[in-house]
């Protein structure tokens, strides 16, 4: 029953101010009527005829229509009105407080003011009863012997303010109902920031009373080191009319403990867009602050957990590399001891040995040439572990047309070709380039169809960072997608993870030579250098390798 809130309206009564005026007339000049002034009283009739407002006058104690005004015979559409009584003409009335007041006015001869006095009338439309409601002044009229011979009736309608009213008043005790549902703490501010509601939780849980809430607010409640922060991220919200969100510590009363709270409240405006008034909340969310704790504390010990297993990763990744180095620069000398003492055994007893020992020396000097390829391969891909950061910016043409000069006579042997359309600038390590198109090309120089002369051709475009597919590239980022395509024997798609995995081969090694370790290099490349690399294939209809690379490296 405690008083939450106020709605109130404000009534444009300029109308009725300007009616009382017109009325001090009207009685001036109905005592000129009864003194038979003609020319007063056609006046007096075209003044009401013209009145913005209703204006009626009855006769006798029938209250018999005997002069109405426009805006009254428009309440009741083309009944006909005058000279008939109020129940005759309408019947509706019957019962209403209306004629009574009628009644009243004219056996007492008192003047009587009502105001929304609710009427019901037909409607202009369905014809069906319609409650209007009305503010009205009824007054006596007096004949020579100061009798009362009828009244004088002047009112307007104001069921549209009171329609508004009533919507008003049934939104605001919604939203009471609403706040009071709910199981947070809920408030209710004025445009300027000044809360005027706060529900039933807000005094549960700090147990201040109205008065002392009307009096200080949320400030005895606030945490002391969060007093003047929250209060000013409140006013700098209302300011701005921003959607205001804070965390903040509140006093629970019943264990005088400070928790942490979620503030949150939001403008409600109307249809101009201006601020009518504020709702917010405070959630209680101690648990999940102290769970969010635990977690971050969780997260620091791992991620020193990680960082120490990260070093002493990388500890193990040097010692990895130092014996990869050496234990390679250590194979090589055997290996090229086997291979010099073949090619001496060669020159020296070759016309001596029969088939059978030419072929065993044959597979000793191949054997030992795959095994140094071997090693050098494994070499190259223990080193791209190091993250090298030796950028330049080169032509991507140029690079590969140097390779092909150095390394490959295409146009001479076998009658291959390759063919560069255009390639891009980039910023890349040159060396780790070159060893990445040289084994591509090599590949497709290497699996080619019996018979049929190798064409590769070396194309790109430009993407963003959006369309590659990379997670760490940015959607602004330039990027070059390169495809290197080929007609060799190509391979069957179902078989793509595989050929990028050190030591997966698809094809015989007797048919194909190589170490297993080409594409894996290649795919470890342009990793490096933040891009991927996959492929399009169908058994026996080429191949395309599709590089993506950034045209700029940024820092990762």
């Amino acid at each position: 029953g405690e008083i939450t809130l106020w709605v109130g309206t404000a009534t444009d009564i300029d109308d009725q101010k300007n009616l009382e005026e017109e009325l001090r007339k009207l009685q001036a000049l109905e005592k000129s009527v009864r003194l038979g002034a003609e020319a007063q009283t056609a006046w007096f009739n075209d003044m009401v005829m013209q009145a913005p407002f209703i204006i009626c006058t009855f006769r006798g104690p029938d209250h018999v229509h005997e002069l109405i005004n426009p805006p009254y015979q428009e309440l009741f559409g083309d009944k006909q009105l005058i000279g008939r009584t109020v129940i005759k003409a309408l019947p509706e009335f019957g019962g209403q407080v209306f004629v009574e007041i009628l009644d009243m006015v004219y056996k007492r001869g008192e003047t009587i003011s009502r105001k929304e006095v609710s009427l019901l009338i037909p409607g202009k439309l369905t014809k069906n009863l319609e409650e209007n409601f009305v503010n009205f002044t009824c007054q006596p009229l007096y004949d020579f012997e100061k009798k009362v011979e009828g009244i004088l009736v002047f009112a307007y309608n104001v069921t549209d303010q009171v329609l508004a009213r009533r919507i008003l008043e049934k939104n605001a005790e919604d939203l009471n109902i609403i706040l009071e549902a709910i199981p947070q703490i809920a408030w209710v501010s004025k445009p300027d920031g000044s809360i005027f509601y706060y529900n039933s939780n807000w005094y549960h849980y700090t147990g201040l009373t109205i008065a002392e809430t009307e009096k200080d607010g949320w400030w005895p409640v606030l945490h002391p080191s969060l007093r003047d922060k929250t209060m000013e991220e409140w006013l700098h919200a209302v300011q701005t009319c921003e959607i205001f969100e804070m965390e903040t510590l509140l006093k629970r009363s019943a264990d005088q403990s400070y928790r942490w709270h979620l503030s949150k409240a939001a403008p409600v405006r109307n249809k101009l867009g201006d601020v009518t008034l504020w709702v917010g909340t405070f959630t209680d969310i101690n648990h999940e602050n102290n769970l969010r704790g635990e977690l971050e504390n969780l997260v620091l010990e791992r991620t020193k957990e990680v960082m120490l297993s990260n070093e002493e990763l990388k500890l193990s990744n040097i010692k990895l590399e130092e014996f990869a180095f050496v234990a390679s620069h250590d194979l090589k000398e055997p290996l090229r001891k086997i291979i010099t003492n073949s090619d001496f055994l060669q020159m020296e007893f070759g016309d001596q040995l029969n088939n059978t020992g030419k072929q065993y020396i044959h597979r000793i000097h191949e054997s030992a040439f795959r095994m140094q390829k071997l090693i050098e391969d494994l070499l190259s891909f223990s080193q791209l572990s190091h993250n090298v950061l030796d950028y330049k910016t080169i032509d991507l043409k140029q690079l590969v047309n140097s390779i092909i000069a150095e390394q490959f006579l295409v146009d001479k042997e076998e009658m291959a070709t390759i063919t560069i359309k255009k390639l891009p600038v980039i910023e890349c390590i040159p060396t780790m380039i070159e060893q990445l198109f040289t084994n591509l090309l090599s590949n497709a120089l290497k699996f080619v169809k019996p018979g049929i002369p190798a064409k590769i051709e070396i194309s790109f475009n430009y993407i963003s960072g959006s369309h590659t597919g990379i997670p760490s590239a940015q959607p602004h980022e330039k990027f070059c997608r390169i495809y290197v395509k080929d007609n060799g024997i190509g391979f069957d798609k179902k078989y793509l993870e595989q050929i990028f995995i050190i030591f997966k081969r698809l094809n015989s090694q007797n048919k194909y030579q190589g170490t297993g370790i080409g594409l894996a290099l290649c795919k470890k490349i342009v990793e490096n250098h933040h891009g991927s690399l996959t492929a399009n294939s169908r058994l026996n209809d080429g191949a395309t390798f599709i590089i993506i690379l950034p045209c700029k490296q940024r820092k990762f």
